[in-house]
């Protein structure tokens, strides 16, 4: 009866037996099993680093337009169309009020797209905001987009009852709005987590070694032992072997006897 003794690559005794399918398991898989996230948020990060030093840079310029009340309205007349005035503000045809020549470049079209307002529920305040790839351009675009919509407001005054008026220009801002490098970094690291995330969720796992590195990562190999026999095995197989020889001498005496008697 023998047992299998097993041994690493390098000759030394292992400590228990090889795991089902002979395929070794050490200190290394836990590391292999979170190397598919990690690799995952790296990639994320690298990502949101690229994005921050190639994506150009744009600039933020806002321009302030009150709505106020005249003799016959109320303040909260003035708020209603401090809410219809900035959704008319950043239109086309609202922009060709602008004095002439109008910066808006290739098309009104085009700057209208580089243009948003923002009003407060409670307060008749429009808030016009120009981006642009340079400090001074997207200033001078809000302050046109101001101008236009003063205008267009006075134009129906008659009609609206209030007034509208520029409350401040817009000035070239010194820093830009974006793209931010650390903002980006994390948010690709974070994309990337919530993407190793899904993948642990749905199974994913990083794929298994070669056969060839296996081998030369630990080999396994079997050694026949023969065990040491037990106090019983012992006793029955010295009877065993007694009784074996004690029957090849009864052969043996059997066979040289009848030769005797022929000598003679």
């Amino acid at each position: 009866m023998t047992t299998a003794k097993t041994r690493t690559a390098d000759g030394g005794p292992d400590t228990g037996p090889p795991p089902p399918g002979g395929r070794a398991r050490g200190p290394a898989d836990p590391m292999r099993g979170a190397a598919l996230p990690m690799a995952v948020i790296v990639l994320g990060a690298v990502a949101g680093t690229l994005y921050g030093l190639l994506t150009p840079p744009a600039f933020e310029a806002s321009a302030n337009v009150l709505v106020a009340p005249d003799k016959h309205s109320s303040g909260a007349d003035a708020v209603n169309y401090a809410q219809a005035y900035g959704r008319l503000a950043n239109l086309p045809e609202t922009l060709t009020w602008a004095p002439v020549p109008a910066p808006w470049g290739t098309s009104v079209e085009s700057a209208a797209k580089r243009l948003r307002t923002s009003t407060s529920p409670d307060t008749p305040l429009i808030r016009l905001t120009a981006t642009a790839p340079e400090p001074r351009r997207a200033a001078t675009l809000a302050n046109a987009a101001a101008a236009a919509l003063v205008r267009y407001g006075t134009g129906h005054q008659a009609d609206t009852g209030v007034r509208v008026i520029l409350m401040s220009n817009a000035l070239a801002p010194t820093t830009a709005s974006s793209p931010k490098l650390l903002l980006d970094i994390a948010v690709g690291a974070a994309s990337g987590g919530l993407l190793a995330a899904l993948a642990a969720l749905a199974g994913l796992r990083w794929p298994p070694a070669s056969a060839g590195r296996r081998r030369q990562g630990r080999a396994w190999d079997t050694e026949a032992v023969p065990d040491a026999p037990s106090e019983t095995g012992g006793r029955a197989q010295t009877r065993r072997s007694g009784a074996s020889r004690s029957s090849r001498s009864s052969r043996r005496n059997r066979v040289e006897r009848p030769a005797a008697e022929d000598e003679k």
